[in-house]
């Protein structure tokens, strides 16, 4: 089970596959094409500015995010922190995205 709500926060089924298009957006509120050069990346971590357990870069071409069953099969059931991050060609950081991480449980 994949459920998103208003505030980004997230809860995943453990080994379960979750795909997710990051949306970007220029200072106006228009979407933004990525340039050459450009980051985006997805960390998981047990806190804020711990213990970070999973980074995953998510390609430009597509800005999809793909969290594969092997990404939580080994992931205790509880709730992480998680973020996106873009970094400009410059090298300037924004955090897009952050919010809770839900690994929910299974039967098996």
């Amino acid at each position: 089970m994949l459920y998103i709500d208003e505030e980004q926060n997230i809860t995943l089924t453990r080994g379960d596959t979750a795909m997710f298009v990051i949306a970007l957006e220029d200072n106006d509120g228009e979407p933004y094409t990525p340039q050459e050069g450009d980051r985006l990346r997805f960390a998981l971590g047990k806190s804020w500015g711990r213990d970070t357990i999973l980074v995953k870069e998510i390609p430009l071409d597509t800005c999809l995010l793909e969290i594969e069953p092997s990404d939580t099969k080994e992931l205790a059931f509880r709730t992480y922190k998680y973020d996106v991050e873009f970094t400009d060609a410059d090298g300037h950081v924004s955090t897009i995205i952050l919010g809770d991480f839900t690994v929910d449980k299974e039967v098996c």
